[in-house]
């Protein structure tokens, strides 16, 4: 039994070293949804960055039903996110495409509010064509968390079989 718990420490140790490692390389990965005036969305902003104003790289997900494509400069985007503190954006907004050739423009305008336009509604992006949203933005789990995570329940899984073992020897 003490090579069991042994062996099970050693890989939990080795599962946090190399999940640790592949933090530092990784992709720092926020999730989003918004909602307002008939426009929704929801998806992941992907930035390499690891500290504040994150420069958003790629866009994945859905907007009013059609698939992202990934990031744009529609509306004269800077695609800067400064997570975690509000607004989230400038008022260059954060912007990406879809699948059916439409462009959004997630932006603020000096305040907490948030903002929307689409290129099939205003082709050029003028900021005061925006539709107020109500935008979310969390951080979404790191490779680290979920490796614990599933150490934690491996753990768990290994006890109750254990001890389901010594029920039935009794």
């Amino acid at each position: 039994m003490y090579q069991f718990k042994t062996t099970l420490v050693g890989a939990a140790v080795a599962l946090g070293v190399l999940a640790s490692a592949s933090v530092s390389q990784a992709a720092t990965v926020f999730d989003f949804h918004y909602s307002g005036d008939g426009y929704w969305g929801f998806g992941q902003f992907i930035s390499n960055d690891t500290t504040s104003d994150y420069y958003i790289t790629d866009v994945t997900g859905k907007a009013n039903g059609s698939e992202i494509n990934g990031s744009s400069t529609y509306a004269g985007a800077s695609n800067l996110l400064g997570f975690p503190s509000q607004p989230y954006t400038d008022e260059g907004g954060i912007s990406f495409t879809t699948a059916s050739g439409v462009a959004f423009n997630l932006f603020t305008l000096g305040s907490p509010a948030a903002y929307v336009l689409s290129s099939a509604v205003d082709p050029v992006g003028y900021a005061s064509n925006g539709v107020p949203i109500c935008l979310q933005i969390s951080a979404a789990p790191e490779p680290a968390t979920w490796a614990m995570m599933l150490i934690g329940f491996g753990g768990l899984g290994a006890a109750m079989r254990r001890r389901g073992r010594i029920a039935h020897a009794l």
